[in-house]
């Protein structure tokens, strides 16, 4: 089988006892600022940028002082962050001299595709589904501020990060025939993870190995103007997958099965279409952007064999 896959280019890392609190100091406490740490777009980009932004985020909070004590059991925090304007129901306050400690997930509204398995003042788990790669979860942590007299209380600042690895296609046409061009169609990984655990630690972020079950994470053709336009380049040129998808960052044995079909064009007609099947071995990290880059030419375009060129003899 003749590979095409050449490169990989990285882009863009106890329970507790509820105790009721009396607050001596009652200054709210707020969030405020809430800002995501953003990686590199494509074409048809899944993942929450400046332009997309979600309005929701769950948050776990606790505190602690001659006990420990839950203040947010994921409680919805609403707003925006164009105007940093972010409120919650059931207002909690600070208390002098007291330990807070907050982990955050986004957007609230993607509760269904994660959801806390656990949660305490030392960090949060969370069970993780990614079904067709087109949900972004972030997550955020506070951790270890202590409460000021009133006034002197600043809202909660959190810095989100991505938590799941973004992948996209491109494919660089090295097909040199005469009057000739390429499509490159319906491009799939199928054995992506479908489940996972997540931890949020105060030291770290830790991915779990997933359960075993795959989904397929469909790209679309490469193309501009949508997903499944059939759109013919020529030598020389490169395009990008229309999609691009979100993936549970977890080695995969044997690799990522990468399906695609290459369409040659001569003259504007379809003479003929490839299927490839390959594996890509990689590891993808949490919050990191990669995109699988392949060049086709005339010694891979077949994946059994590589193409002769026509020739022409005289014998009389």
């Amino acid at each position: 089988m003749k590979k095409i896959f050449v490169a990989i280019l990285a882009l863009a890392a106890a329970a507790c006892s509820n105790e009721d609190i009396v607050s001596v100091n009652r200054e709210a406490i707020g969030f405020d600022n809430a800002f995501i740490n953003n990686s590199v777009r494509s074409v048809n980009d899944p993942s929450f940028t400046n332009t997309n932004l979600f309005a929701d985020f769950a948050v776990y909070g606790y505190v602690t002082e001659e006990g420990t004590g839950t203040l947010f059991d994921g409680t919805k925090v609403s707003g925006s962050t164009l105007n940093g304007d972010w409120t919650y129901e059931g207002t909690q306050y600070w208390i002098e001299g007291a330990t807070y400690n907050f982990y955050a997930v986004a957007p609230n509204s993607y509760k269904g595709y994660w959801m806390a398995s656990t949660s305490n003042v030392n960090g949060l788990v969370l069970s993780v589904q990614n079904t067709d790669g087109t949900k972004d979860i972030l997550v955020a942590k506070v951790n270890d501020i202590v409460g000021q007299q009133a006034g002197q209380n600043d809202p909660v600042e959190f810095n989100f990060q991505h938590i799941l690895s973004k992948v996209k296609f491109s494919f660089t046409n090295n097909y040199d025939a005469t009057d000739s061009s390429i499509r490159v169609e319906n491009i799939k990984i199928n054995n992506a993870c479908r489940f996972s655990l997540v931890t949020l630690s105060k030291n770290n972020l830790e991915w779990g190995n997933g359960d075993g079950s795959q989904t397929t994470l469909n790209f679309g053709n490469a193309a501009v103007a949508s997903a499944t336009a059939e759109e013919a380049f020529a030598n020389g040129a490169t395009v990008e997958s229309y999609n691009e998808r979100l993936l549970i960052p977890v080695e995969v044995t044997g690799g990522y099965n990468v399906t695609f079909d290459v369409k040659v064009l001569v003259n504007g007609v379809v003479v003929k279409t490839y299927s490839h099947d390959v594996n890509v071995d990689f590891s993808p990290v949490a919050g990191h952007s990669y995109n699988i880059a392949a060049t086709i030419k005339a010694e891979n375009i077949n994946p059994a064999e590589e193409l002769d060129p026509i020739e022409f003899t005289v014998t009389s």
